[in-house]
């Protein structure tokens, strides 16, 4: 947190699928969204994706999230929300920002029911979605909102990521 009503969200993904001593693919990402006021202000991405690399700024306009990404470059509503996955309020988006490279896609969510997870010895309950775009991913959140887990299938690979720790 920067102060009671700025927020400030640093992400950084780092994946290696191997097929023994060979790497069939390779995934970094790393991110920062300014928050204020629950408005997304300026988000600044670099990904690199099996030997492609995308960049990502945008930043808030008068007129709304003006963004220069390797996958659009425009103006988009200030009301989108990132692809980050921590922020609940994209499950109730038809459309996402890409944090990749700035990318609109379209989703489509689907609420699969409750669920209970272990976060650090401790059962939480949480709401499993599903949400579909360019990749399907499993999200779970508690009842306060907050982001738990995260799974998907890439390139035959099931990942799955998981808080450690309660909030």
């Amino acid at each position: 947190p920067v102060g009671e009503d700025k927020l400030k969200v640093k992400n950084e993904i780092a994946l290696t699928a191997r097929f023994g001593p060979i790497v069939a693919y390779k995934y970094r990402h790393a991110s920062t969204e300014l928050w204020e006021d629950g408005q997304l202000v300026k988000l600044e991405s670099e990904t690199y994706k099996n030997g492609n690399d995308y960049q990502l700024i945008a930043e808030l306009g008068q007129a709304g999230l003006n963004v220069q990404g390797t996958g659009y470059q425009g103006q988009v509503s200030s009301a989108i929300i990132p692809s980050s996955h921590w922020n609940i309020s994209q499950i109730f988006s038809d459309t996402i920002l890409s944090s990749e490279d700035g990318q609109l896609l379209p989703i489509e969510t689907t609420n699969l029911g409750r669920e209970t997870l272990t976060i650090d010895g401790v059962d939480v309950q949480a709401t499993k979605f599903q949400m579909s775009s360019d990749l399907t991913v499993f999200l779970w959140y508690d009842d306060e909102g907050r982001w738990l887990k995260c799974a998907f299938t890439a390139r035959g690979q099931n990942i799955e990521y998981q808080l450690t720790s309660l909030y």
